[in-house]
């Protein structure tokens, strides 16, 4: 979808180490010694395209194999990250990185594994296979939930879609461009929105608070919001 994976991370979170959609999830190994499955996921992007570290650490191995080069980083927490098809590679062992640095460039060859060129991107924690992301942070988690969720609203649109704080751990760019698509959006579908963020306050049609009241008590509040934009753009005059 369109929203920006260069998002700021905290300490001890992850993030997306290329920018691209995954073409192939991580698999559970199916045979009794590990064997099979798919211990990674693909993340589609072309030739030459920057990787960066997902997160600190400190560069472990750098290494060769049939498919590329690769990098791997141990991180806190007897966790690594491993990033498979590099071309250029700009770290060397023993060298410690920042969440985000630069590390290398893709490759960008072509395999039976996946449909496009891509990184292969896995991680691990403790010395076993888990998937990559369930280590992404806050903000990255909520990108991804929310590039399935408007994914599915194009392909089959429901009536009315509830969504509750899934923008909270977004930072400021990605907001907007949160905003920006159920603006684009709700020609098509409903939206009812529960938020503390003002930018999509901002977007609302209609707006709906609760307050404390001179009494005390609490007092439900609603406001209609940009009344004149909105006629406008359903030809109301």
């Amino acid at each position: 979808m369109a929203f920006s994976s260069e998002t700021v991370t905290a300490a001890g979170e992850f993030a997306w180490p290329v920018r691209g959609d995954v073409v192939r999830r991580f698999e559970k190994p199916t045979g009794p010694y590990g064997e099979g499955g798919h211990q990674g996921i693909d993340i589609a992007a072309p030739s030459g395209s920057a990787v960066s570290a997902s997160a600190a650490g400190t560069v472990a191995w750098v290494g060769e194999l049939p498919r590329g080069s690769y990098v791997t980083i141990r991180h806190d927490g007897d966790r690594t990250t491993t990033y498979l098809d590099l071309d250029r590679i700009d770290v060397r062992v023993g060298q410690k990185v920042a969440a985000g640095q630069f590390i290398g460039t893709l490759a960008g060859k072509r395999d039976d594994s996946s449909p496009a060129t891509h990184l292969h991107f896995s991680a691990s924690v403790g010395g076993t296979p888990v998937d990559p992301l369930a280590l992404l942070s806050g903000g990255e988690r909520s990108l991804v939930a929310l590039a399935f969720l408007l994914a599915l609203l194009l392909s089959r649109t429901c009536p009315l879609y509830i969504l509750d704080e899934v923008e909270a751990a977004l930072d400021d760019i990605n907001i907007g461009l949160f905003v920006s698509l159920v603006r684009e959006y709700r020609s098509r579908t409903q939206f009812l929105i529960i938020t503390h963020q003002k930018r999509t306050m901002e977007a609302a049609d209609l707006l709906y608070g609760v307050t404390m009241g001179p009494d005390g008590t609490s007092q439900v509040v609603s406001a209609r919001m940009a009344e004149e934009e909105i006629d406008h753009e359903a030809g109301v005059t």
